[in-house]
């Protein structure tokens, strides 16, 4: 799954998306699809996992966080 780090912030849910548990720097995990439209919209980043410290937690959305 892609990693993505959240840029900004608008709202709660974010074309589907439920961002409420994170904030702006967060690295999570979301869809391929959800990677394309969040980054498209410039809310978040491409973060290749070869760039993230070590000591770095990526957080995994749940299915419940995400509604297609």
């Amino acid at each position: 799954m892609p990693r993505v780090r959240l840029t900004r912030k608008l709202a709660l849910v974010l074309n589907g998306v439920d961002v409420s548990r994170f904030n702006v720097g967060d690295v999570f995990e979301v869809t391929a699809e959800q990677a394309e439209m969040l980054i498209e919209n410039e809310w978040a980043e491409a973060v290749p996992v070869e760039l993230l410290p070590p000591e770095h937690t990526i957080r995994k959305t749940s299915r419940n966080d995400l509604s297609n």
